[in-house]
């Protein structure tokens, strides 16, 4: 009886070797398929896994890329200020903002909203709507000055509250020929006064005076400082203390 059956298992055992066959050949095409994407969710999720594992180790810090350009952040432009003559010749996009973000911290207990333009930037690189390490916080368009230094055009710093009178001691101590003055822009508080880093480059600060922090918010150096007065003027307007 065994020996009888021996041709039997043999052709039930070929059938199903053909049918695992037929079953693998559907599968190759369907995964070659654009409905199909179970292969490559599976390769996505594996590439994400591998680039976790190289953040860790440093390896992507300077090399993130976004629409195929390399990310600049006001942290890592230092990588190009050093008299490389390409440098100099970097030319960036500096267009009228055409959209407005927000920017929140509770532990500053500070929000307040600002421009951005997505074009901001070149060809070769983009820039992010802000750049933000712990109490300090860039924003607005990339500049080249004359000097090939890259600076973003705006920037914020939380500093521990003190009363004015100490605010001033220490304005004299840095600033002897500049003169503060007090202000109100709305109901808010506000120190006014200028930085001269060269006798060329002359850049206004608006010290806001809160409730919990205060806030320092400066410019890089410009041709109209009544313009760049009344762009910060206009943030600290609409900038509402957090409880």
């Amino acid at each position: 009886m065994r020996d009888s059956n021996k041709g039997f298992l043999s052709a039930k055992l070929l059938f199903v070797l053909i049918l695992a066959l037929g079953v693998m050949g559907i599968l190759f095409y369907l995964s070659r398929s654009t409905t199909f994407n179970t292969v490559e969710v599976n390769l996505t999720k594996s590439q994400l896994v591998q680039e976790e594992s190289l953040k860790e180790v440093g390896a992507l810090d300077e090399k993130q890329i976004v629409d195929g350009k390399q990310v600049l952040t006001a942290f890592t432009l230092g990588q190009f200020n050093k008299g490389d003559v390409s440098a100099c010749q970097e030319k960036f996009v500096a267009d009228v903002p055409n959209e407005t973000k927000t920017y929140e911290n509770k532990i500053y207990k500070i929000k307040f909203y600002y421009p951005y333009n997505v074009t901001w930037g070149n060809e070769k690189y983009y820039l992010g709507p802000l750049d933000e390490d712990d109490r300090l916080v860039y924003f607005g368009p990339l500049f080249n000055n004359r000097n090939c230094i890259w600076e973003r055009a705006y920037k914020m710093e939380v500093k521990t509250r003190r009363s004015i009178t100490e605010i001033y001691n220490e304005l004299q101590v840095k600033y002897p020929n500049e003169v503060a003055e007090l202000i109100k822009i709305g109901t808010k508080e506000v120190i006014s006064y200028k930085v001269a880093k060269a006798s060329d480059c002359v850049y206004p600060v608006y010290y806001l005076l809160g409730p919990d922090f205060d806030y320092e918010f400066s410019t890089i150096c410009s041709t109209s400082l009544e313009n760049d007065q009344a762009f910060l003027g206009q943030i600290i307007e609409k900038v509402k203390f957090l409880p």
